[in-house]
C-alpha cells in the first residue's frame, strides 16, 4: 500500500545519504 511504498522510498533515501546506521537500530 502507500505506507509501505513511502517506507521503501524513505529507507532508500536514508541509504543514499549514507544514514543507514541511523535506520538500522529502528528496525
Amino acid at each position: 500500500s502507500k505506507v509501505l511504498k513511502d517506507l521503501c522510498m524513505m529507507r532508500r533515501l536514508v541509504v543514499a545519504t549514507g544514514g543507514g546506521a541511523v535506520i538500522r537500530p529502528i528496525n
